[in-house]
Parts: C-alpha cells; sequence; structure tokens
C-alpha cells in the first residue's frame, strides 16, 4: 500500500488508521479473479503488469494465486529497481560484485542518437538489498576528490567528501583560481531539457582548511561590487542633474535670444529668468479693474 499513499509523510493519526482499516478490508476479500479488477490493485500484480522499474524480489517468491495461468503476486513483494547513478541521487551505492536484477532498454544519448545509432542500449537496474549507504571518499593534501568529470556529486548533503564544505557564492569559483584553491563545481541534481538530461551546478566544494581564506575573499569582493556600484549610481545621478541644468540654461539662452520677437522682455530675477508681460498691458490690466 505504500505505494498509493501520498508523499507528504505528515499524515494525521486518522488518516492512518483509515488507511489501516482500508488494508485491512481489502486483505480480508478474496484474491480478484478478471483482469480489470487485478488491473492496478493495491495489493495484488500480474506479473505481465510489472512496470518497466519494477521487480519481484525475492526471486523465489512463490505466487499467491493465478489467473488462468499467470502468477499473481502480493505487492509486498514488488519493489522499486534503479541504476547505479540513480541509486546515487538516493545516497546510495551498488555493492560490489553485484549482478544487475534486471536489464531494460535504455534511452540513446544524443550524441549516438546523431551518429545515427538506432539500437538502444541495455541499462542496469538493481534492487535497494543490492546496494549500501554512500559513503563519501576523503579529501587529501588540500585536492578535492572527484568524479570521472572531475565533479562532485552532491546530490544529498550526506554525499559531501570528508574535509570538504559545499560554498555556494557568487565568483567562488573565480576567486579560488585567483588564490590558488583546488576546488570542483558541485553537481546537485539534473534537468531534463533540449532533449536531454544535463547536470545541475550548484556552487563549489573546496577543502575545510580553505574555507575561511575563500569566505573573507568573497566578503570583500561584494564590497568592492558595493562600491562600484554606489560610484555608478553617483555618477548616473550626477550626469543626469547636468544634463537637467544644460537644458535650462539652453532654455534660458533661447528664451532671451527670442525675447524681443513677441514684444515681450526677459525678467531680471537672480534665478528665475522667464519672460514677462510689457508695462503697457500691465497699467492696462490695473486701469481694466
Amino acid at each position: 500500500m505504500k505505494k498509493y499513499q501520498p508523499k507528504d509523510k505528515r499524515k494525521s493519526e486518522y488518516s492512518q488508521v483509515e488507511n489501516k482499516q482500508i488494508e485491512n478490508q481489502l486483505a480480508r476479500q478474496p484474491i480478484p479473479q478478471t483482469k480489470s479488477e487485478l488491473n492496478g490493485h493495491p495489493l495484488y500484480v500480474l506479473k505481465s503488469k510489472l512496470l518497466k522499474f519494477e521487480g519481484i524480489y525475492p526471486n523465489e517468491t512463490q505466487p499467491i494465486g493465478w489467473f488462468k495461468e499467470e502468477p499473481i503476486y502480493s505487492r509486498d513483494n514488488i519493489h522499486i529497481l534503479r541504476s547505479k547513478q540513480t541509486w546515487l541521487k538516493e545516497a546510495r551505492q551498488v555493492n560490489p560484485d553485484e549482478e544487475p536484477y534486471k536489464l531494460v532498454e535504455g534511452r540513446i544519448k544524443n550524441v549516438d542518437r546523431k551518429m545515427g545509432v538506432t539500437t538502444r542500449p541495455q541499462l542496469e537496474l538493481f534492487g535497494e538489498w543490492q546496494t549500501s549507504e554512500y559513503v563519501p571518499p576523503v579529501a587529501k593534501d588540500g585536492i578535492v576528490p572527484c568524479n570521472e568529470y572531475g565533479n562532485v556529486d552532491l546530490f544529498k548533503p550526506e554525499m559531501i567528501p570528508n574535509g570538504c564544505v559545499h560554498i555556494v557564492e557568487p565568483n567562488a569559483a573565480r576567486l579560488c583560481k585567483k588564490l590558488g584553491i583546488n576546488c570542483a563545481e558541485a553537481i546537485t541534481g539534473f534537468d531534463a531539457h533540449g532533449g536531454g538530461s544535463h547536470p545541475v551546478i550548484e556552487g563549489i566544494v573546496i577543502c575545510k582548511e580553505f574555507e575561511q581564506a575563500l569566505r573573507d575573499a568573497v566578503e570583500q569582493q561584494k564590497q568592492i561590487t558595493l562600491e562600484k556600484e554606489i560610484k555608478k549610481k553617483d555618477e548616473r545621478i550626477y550626469k543626469n542633474w547636468r544634463k537637467l541644468i544644460r537644458g535650462l540654461i539652453i532654455k534660458q539662452n533661447l528664451a532671451r535670444k527670442y525675447a524681443d520677437m513677441d514684444g515681450t522682455q526677459m525678467a531680471t530675477d537672480a534665478k528665475y529668468q522667464w519672460p514677462v508681460l510689457p508695462k503697457e498691458d500691465n497699467k492696462n490690466d490695473e486701469n481694466s479693474m
């Protein structure tokens, strides 16, 4: 029944009791004898209906019933199978000398597809009983232990190599190169896009003895960046004010140049020199009042 339960583990006691009652009720019922009832049943499954990444374990498990000539198995004996890479994402590694529990067709890589490869490769699948908890490698002499691609598999926090620390800061890799600190990109997952699976890089991994030096350099770089941004902002403000004042001067000069064309004269105020009405017009306005 675990497969059919919600992934959210924060269940109320009432929900747990209710699920247990449903499970007990289904267990008391006889095994379905029609294919439609067996399809998707929470307790039983036909062998032919096993999914691609499912397997029966133990291998010698006996069927609990038959539909015509096809065996029926309890879902308690159905387990999820994964490839070595997928188990690694769960912080588990396949034990040495383990034979694949099941072989299925894998996907053709984009590079192979472009070269005309049409045959799907075989994908080796393993059960959890064939794996053990991932044991992180140990850093030595300031060198970060990497995978075959020069990265660090860090799908879960407990996968960090012993003696190392995960740094997620902007420009950290560039600063490491500048300081001569050995580092490696941290692969925290894979993203499917563009017809393929691409690694998700999040930060870098360095040895712990260099952590403080790198963090000091990061803070110093942040301060330098902040000062540059403030200076750039001040320069932009000064430039805008200069543009505004220049525009006002041009406007004032144009107003002074063409003041006599409409019979007006310029004001002589020290701050604002704007056109004013002629004195004759002012007198006429006073007489009219």
